[in-house]
């Protein structure tokens, strides 16, 4: 029995050529795919911090938002300004309801000063910030840093509610987007 014998014929140049392009086109696929996929979850991640941040701040706002007679007419779309019923000590409010405390909401700096811009949002009872209040049971007030803060109210349109707008703008290399959540809070009184 005589062995056989194999040829010891490899890869021809042309083949290994062709093998390395396809092997790069697919490796470019998948790096597209990949880059795809990355700017979809920071597109989706941005806009549900942007709504996280706006939702913790409605936690906080809407009740003084909610129990209010008015909003000031000094409000503006940066500052909202609402006056509550005034209280009777008691956990309920005079009647007849009439003018009690000013609460006004803003965004300022550490300072909490409302001449003063910033991206710490405030609060402010008749005109003193509040250094107790915070959206995240932190001490001071909550930052929301690469956000603006908006507050609309029309009351030829629709004289009991407040929309809160908060847009967040989110930078990833080069390219910035941004993230707007808004909602309305109506007034009870």
């Amino acid at each position: 029995m005589s062995p056989t014998r194999r040829s010891a014929r490899g890869f021809s140049l042309i083949e290994l050529i062709v093998v390395m392009w396809i092997m790069l086109l697919c490796s470019f696929l998948l790096f597209a795919l990949l880059n795809f996929g990355s700017k979809v979850w920071y597109r989706s991640s941005g806009e549900d911090d942007s709504k996280s941040a706006l939702y913790f701040a409605l936690e906080k706002m809407s009740p003084a938002i909610r129990n209010a007679l008015r909003v000031d007419p000094a409000s503006s779309s940066t500052s909202l300004t609402v006056v509550l019923p005034r209280s009777d000590g008691k956990g309920g409010y005079d009647l007849p309801l009439v003018d009690g405390d000013h609460i006004t909401f803003y965004l300022s700096d550490s300072t909490g000063n409302p001449t003063h811009a910033g991206s710490t949002l405030w609060r402010s009872l008749n005109g003193v910030p509040d250094q107790g209040w915070a959206l995240r049971g932190t001490p001071g007030a909550e930052s929301v840093t690469n956000q603006t803060l908006s507050f609309a109210y029309t009351p030829a349109v629709n004289p009991q509610m407040v929309t809160i707008t908060l847009n967040s703008v989110r930078t990833v290399g080069n390219e910035s987007a941004s993230y707007p959540a808004s909602t309305g809070v109506y007034l009870r009184n």
